[in-house]
């Protein structure tokens, strides 16, 4: 009994260190300034993919990633025929 109680506390702790990590990167995520904070950004949260998270952690940083590449991607249209040119562009 004593063992399985030490087990789930166990587990409840890694639980607690995943979600540490996922607020940690969304704090991060609200203060990209540049594209350079944004790949360093991504690589953190792909790296914290790679390890296996539980799946609603999983889920949390899937969508942490995808919001990253979004603002890591040019902020503004470089193509000279499109109405957004030299604005952040809605037809990439």
């Amino acid at each position: 009994m004593e063992q399985m109680r030490w087990d789930m506390m166990k587990t409840h702790t890694i639980q607690d260190e995943w979600m540490d990590l996922t607020h940690e990167l969304e704090a991060c995520f609200s203060g990209i300034e540049t594209k350079s904070a944004a790949r360093e950004l991504q690589a953190r949260v792909e790296e914290a993919l790679r390890m296996d998270p539980p799946p609603a952690v999983a889920s949390r940083l899937d969508l942490l990633l995808l919001d990253v590449v979004e603002k890591g991607r040019e902020s503004s249209c470089t193509n000279t025929r499109c109405p957004h040119y030299g604005k952040k562009c809605k037809m990439r």
